[in-house]
């Protein structure tokens, strides 16, 4: 497996074995992950390779689980193929990143908010960490979803929290659902607080979409912040009544 190490001066894409851009390549051994299915794993037993410091590659479908995914090592990976589905069944996060952890990667899942509100779906980090600017976490092609495809309301206060100075996002969309299988949402349903938080220092955003949140779709509270591509909507199920002087946009 290769993992990209950041660039710096580039644009467009790169491969080869050489490096990529200005950016080298780190070749990990297939022995270093572990390849999780959903007809077999449960979140215990994930973690538990988590926890050996092995990297994590989730195969394609839907991972009910009764507790967080928890990265634990520096530079450890998540991987997700064919978008693979996790969906947190007892209020926790679906994944947490501790904190004081330099260069993880996570990429290509989707996460759903279940029937249980969880305070937070992904949560980077615990507690403020200045993180490392030669080594920055990374987040790529990571979607988040409160409600859409069920039936049942689904609840979370936050979707992504980032306590970990420099991490790197590079095609995020967090939403709260406009839309589920019973029609279109309406009088707060699914209810949605925030989409992203960020609360470190040198965090930088490559594509950042959050949707329909039902407060501040965004609060950006670290310093010397970057976002290159911002794109948000407002809730339907906003009324004058209910949120004209609520002291937030």
């Amino acid at each position: 497996d290769a993992v990209t190490q950041e660039s710096s001066s580039s644009s467009g894409s790169s491969s080869g074995s050489t490096g990529a851009a200005s950016g080298e390549i780190d070749q990990v051994s297939f022995s270093e992950v572990y390849v999780a299915s959903n007809a077999t794993d449960t979140a215990a037993m994930i973690n538990a390779k988590l926890a050996e410091g092995l990297h994590l590659v989730l195969t394609p479908g839907i991972y009910s689980l009764d507790a967080a995914l928890e990265v634990s090592s520096d530079n450890q990976v998540i991987l997700g193929i064919g978008l693979a589905t996790i969906i947190p069944t007892a209020g926790t996060p679906a994944i947490t990143v501790k904190s004081n952890l330099d260069g993880v990667r996570v990429a290509g899942v989707l996460l759903q908010a279940g029937s249980k509100r969880s305070d937070v779906l992904l949560e980077w980090g615990t507690e403020i960490y200045g993180g490392d600017a030669s080594n920055p976490g990374v987040l790529s092609d990571v979607f988040v979803r409160v409600g859409g495809p069920d039936y049942f309301e689904t609840f979370a206060d936050v979707i992504l929290s980032v306590k970990t100075g420099h991490v790197i996002g590079d095609n995020l969309w967090l939403w709260r659902a406009d839309h589920s299988v019973s029609g279109s949402v309406y009088n707060g349903d699914n209810p949605c607080y925030h989409g992203a938080v960020i609360d470190a220092d040198d965090v930088t955003m490559y594509g950042l979409a959050v949707e329909h949140t039902l407060s501040d779709l965004t609060q950006w509270n670290g310093d010397r912040g970057r976002s290159y591509f911002y794109q948000s909507e407002l809730p339907y199920d906003v009324t004058q009544e209910g949120w004209g002087d609520a002291g937030y946009v």
